[in-house]
This record gives C-alpha cells, sequence and structure tokens, in this order.
C-alpha cells in the first residue's frame, strides 16, 4: 500500500516518535567500554559483533569502500541487523549515547587509538580520536544499574533524568550559595529576591521601582527603622523565650518535688496502715488466747464441781449402808 499524500503530510508534521532505549542497549554500551575506550563506531560495529552468529562476516568499525575516483576513498557503513537494541546507528548516536552522558555515566575524551584495531589501522591513525570512556565511580555504578535494568521503560527513564536534574540543580545552588556566603561574588538584585534568609523589609531597586523619587530616597531610611524595630522585636521574643523556659524549669522542679512529697506521703500512711494491722492482729491474737483461758478456767470449775458432787453422793450412799 502506497502512502497518500495526506498520510505523508501527517507523518512530517508529527513524526512517529522513536521507541524508548532499551536496558539492554544501555547493558551493551557498558560492556562495550568496560573493556576499554572506544570510539563511536568501534562501541556500534563491536556491539552488533556480539550478536553476530559464528561463521559469519563480523562488522569492523573503519573498512574503506571502494570507490571510481582518485582521492574519493570513503567509509563503508556498519549495517545494523533488524532486531538488534541498538537499531540503526542514529539511533545510537542519537538516543543512547546523548542519554549516557546526560547521566555522567560516559564523558568523551581525546584518547590514542587501541594498537591493532581498524581505527589504528586508518591513515589519520597517529592523531587523537574522540574517545568514551566510562564512569562507574561512587553513586554512578547504582545508577548504572538502574539504567541497565531489563524492564527500563520510558517512566523510569524519565524519572532518572528528572532525578539527574535535580541533582545537578542542587549541586548549582550549593556553590552560588557558598560563593555568596564566602565573598567570592555578589548577590545580584534577583538573588536578594529570592534569598530565603533575606531580612525582613529588605527591599531591591527592582522592588522600589513604584515608588515616586521622594518615596524611593526615603524608603532605605524607612527599612532601616522598620529592620531596628524587628531586631528589638526579636531580642524580646528571645528573652521572653529564655524567661519562659526558666519559668517551665522552676514548675518542672516544683512539680517534681511536689511529686516526691506525694509520693513520700503515700509511703508514710502505707507504713501506719500496716502498723495499725499489725496492732489489730496482736489484739485479735491476744483476746482469743485470752478466751481460750477462760474456757479451759470454766471447763476445769465444772470438772472440780462434778468431782466434788460424786465424792458427796457416795460418802452419802455410805453412811446409809452404814446405819
Amino acid at each position: 500500500m502506497n502512502p497518500t499524500l495526506g498520510l505523508l503530510r501527517q507523518l512530517a508534521q508529527k513524526p512517529t516518535p522513536l521507541p524508548t532505549p532499551s536496558g539492554e542497549a544501555f547493558a551493551l554500551v557498558r560492556r562495550m567500554l568496560q573493556e576499554r575506550p572506544r570510539h563511536f563506531r568501534e562501541i556500534l560495529a563491536d556491539g552488533i559483533a556480539t550478536s553476530t552468529p559464528e561463521g559469519e562476516e563480523k562488522p569492523v568499525a573503519y573498512k574503506m569502500k571502494k570507490v571510481k575516483g582518485k582521492g574519493k576513498d570513503e567509509v563503508e557503513p556498519v549495517a545494523v541487523p533488524e532486531g538488534h537494541p541498538f537499531l540503526s546507528a542514529g539511533y545510537l548516536k542519537n538516543r543512547i549515547i546523548p542519554v549516557l552522558e546526560s547521566q555522567r555515566l560516559v564523558r568523551k575524551a581525546w584518547l590514542d587509538a587501541t594498537p591493532g584495531t581498524s581505527l589504528a589501522r586508518m591513515s589519520h591513525h597517529q592523531r587523537k580520536h574522540a574517545m568514551w570512556v566510562i564512569q562507574e565511580e561512587g553513586k554512578l555504578a547504582a545508577r548504572w544499574e538502574a539504567i541497565t535494568d531489563p524492564a527500563l521503560d520510558q517512566a523510569g527513564l524519565r524519572r532518572l533524568g528528572g532525578q539527574e536534574r535535580l541533582s545537578r540543580e542542587a549541586a548549582a545552588r550549593s556553590r552560588r550559595e557558598t560563593a555568596f556566603t564566602t565573598g567570592r561574588e555578589e548577590r545580584t538584585e534577583r538573588d536578594i529576591m529570592a534569598w530565603a534568609d533575606r531580612p525582613a523589609g529588605f527591599t531591591t531597586n527592582l522592588e522600589r521601582k513604584h515608588l515616586n523619587t521622594r518615596r524611593n530616597r526615603a524608603r532605605p531610611v524607612k527599612e532601616a527603622r522598620v529592620a531596628e524595630r524587628a531586631a528589638m522585636r526579636a531580642e524580646v521574643a528571645t528573652a521572653v523565650q529564655a524567661d519562659l523556659k526558666v519559668q517551665g524549669k522552676i514548675a518542672n522542679r516544683a512539680a517534681r518535688v511536689a511529686a516526691a512529697a506525694i509520693e513520700r506521703r503515700e509511703a508514710v500512711n502505707e507504713e501506719a496502715a500496716v502498723q495499725v494491722k499489725d496492732r489489730k492482729t496482736l489484739q485479735a491474737e491476744k483476746e482469743a488466747k485470752q478466751q481460750r483461758a477462760a474456757r479451759r478456767r470454766k471447763e476445769q470449775r465444772a470438772t472440780a464441781l462434778k468431782a466434788n458432787r460424786q465424792a458427796a453422793k457416795k460418802a452419802e450412799v455410805g453412811d446409809k449402808v452404814q446405819a
């Protein structure tokens, strides 16, 4: 099916977006650069050669194409097979490597060609070449692990890019703030307007443009007066806070003393209750002992009375028998 003119115009206005680089492509670049620094064409050719079946001709980075005419030597392009993670030479150059460079995972350095490579056999091999060098120090190793994840998608890649951008912006802000603090640089009026620790009431010329000449001349004196009052209020607030802190310490100490007194009083009450209980126990034991002694005396009197009665009865019976 031939594309219509309308379809061609639509594609020209809204070109088909390129797919997101895969974690496999980033891992392949990492493996190539871990061996040695490589030129872009060496990364392309060696990356394709790793997936080339045995027995087939493997691509090389630089291979001259035979053309007619003197002085018309051309480098033969490296063909990317279908389904390869690099997709194409332009995709590797414009999509994969720039992402790694933006993440500071690779950097470009001018180095000599490695002896024995196709790049070293070129006529211009004696000059230095732009080589890509891997960077894996410190936190970059963890970033490499994240970007070479086989499950990497567009959202994950965007998240990594956002983190790197925020990290760079935070580092830049920290460097500027250090320069301001040490006096190496002076704050511009816009820096002062964005300064988080700017004194209250302090304005810049940009913020005073709406004032007339008289008020503009009087504004610095007014701001100085306002700043002085603010400083006085701050001192008073500090003194009040210190006073409240002292009062709080005194209240805490008084509360601890009162709590200790209550604990001592409770201990004394408990001890008195124990003593009362012991006295009651002793009194009860004494009364029980007295009751037992009274019962024994009563029993003894009853026994003696009974014995006396029996003796009297025997004596009476004996008298009757004698009579």
